[in-house]
């Protein structure tokens, strides 16, 4: 009796550890198995763009298309297409039209439905011409009982007039003046105030991006922003571009910050400018990856940054005051 019960325990224990095991290879897959991505761009007469994101020999993968102003979107799981995130529900029509049988059922159908909307149409035309009549009886009732009423208030509003502009008349110029001086008095007050305001607010951000911890977390953002960019930013770039402003100076300038993040020579990525014509033509290809693991590891660092939190917390209640 004890030995089958150790042996149910042992089969237990086996079946646990499998699972445990099977549960840490999905969980270091899914941190260490890079998401790869592909783009590709092309620019000529009608835009298009490609982008394919993989994960794990493409036994899943996002595709995205935009050729033509038309955009496709879809989910494959080993290669097969699925309605995974951007599935709709789409009716499918079985009614088969080359069926004798339900051909004629359609038919009757349809008949039935015309002769009701004939009856509907009729009826809601006599109705119509019924309400139409009433309408304009009690609408010439009405027009006359509220013509008299707006002779009368037309009338009250003229004896009004005439009291009020007597009234203004009798308004002193000194009165006239002293009004217009507290209506300047109190703009002047109300854009001081502002002005106040807006220097306190001033003085306040100055303060705030001198703190020591403010610079600090800065400089801790840029840092970490530069290692995400070193993570994601694509491994393999091949193609070719054409571009130009028109202008000599300006394409100068785009060229150049375009060796500022393009550094280093290519053989298989083209650039070439123009610096007579507006042109922009091309095709860019892509081709990068990112781990998961690596941008947890910016997660956490940014979480646990005091500065950063500290930053944070002033920001807030800048933006409170």
């Amino acid at each position: 009796m004890l030995h089958i019960i150790l042996l149910i325990l042992k089969i237990i224990g086996i079946i646990l550890l499998c699972i445990l095991g099977i549960i840490l290879l999905i969980l270091l897959s899914v941190l260490f198995i890079p998401v790869r991505y592909k783009i590709d761009f092309s620019i000529y007469e009608y835009g298009s763009i490609r982008c394919i994101v993989s994960w794990f020999l493409r036994i899943f993968s996002v595709n995205f298309n935009y050729e033509k102003g038309e955009f496709d979107k879809c989910v494959k799981i080993f290669g097969i297409r699925t309605k995974l995130l951007f599935g709709k529900n789409e009716e499918n029509d079985d009614f088969d039209y080359n069926n004798s049988e339900e051909k004629d059922i359609f038919e009757e159908i349809n008949e039935s439905f015309s002769e009701k909307k004939h009856d509907y149409e009729d009826r809601y035309r006599h109705e119509k011409d019924d309400i139409i009549e009433l309408f304009k009886d009690e609408e010439q009732e009405s027009f006359n009982h509220f013509h008299e009423e707006d002779i009368r208030d037309e009338n009250n509003e003229y004896q009004k007039e005439e009291d009020a502009s007597s009234n203004v008349k009798k308004k002193s110029i000194f009165n006239k003046i002293w009004d217009k001086l507290k209506k300047i008095r109190f703009k002047i007050k109300s854009i001081y105030g502002k002005i106040k305001k807006i220097y306190k607010k001033a003085a306040s951000i100055k303060e705030f991006f001198e703190l020591e911890q403010t610079k600090e977390a800065i400089s801790f953002l840029k840092k970490q922003t530069g290692t995400l960019f070193k993570y994601i930013k694509p491994r393999k770039i091949t193609g070719r571009l054409k571009f130009g402003t028109g202008s000599p100076a300006s394409t100068g300038e785009i060229l150049g910050i375009i060796y500022i993040f393009y550094r280093g020579a290519n053989e298989k990525f083209i650039i070439e400018p123009d610096f007579d014509n507006k042109v922009l033509e091309g095709e860019i290809h892509l081709k990068g990856r990112i781990t998961v693991f690596s941008m947890l590891i910016i997660a956490i660092k940014l979480y646990r940054n005091k500065n950063l939190k500290n930053a944070i917390k002033n920001g807030k209640k800048l933006k409170e005051e």
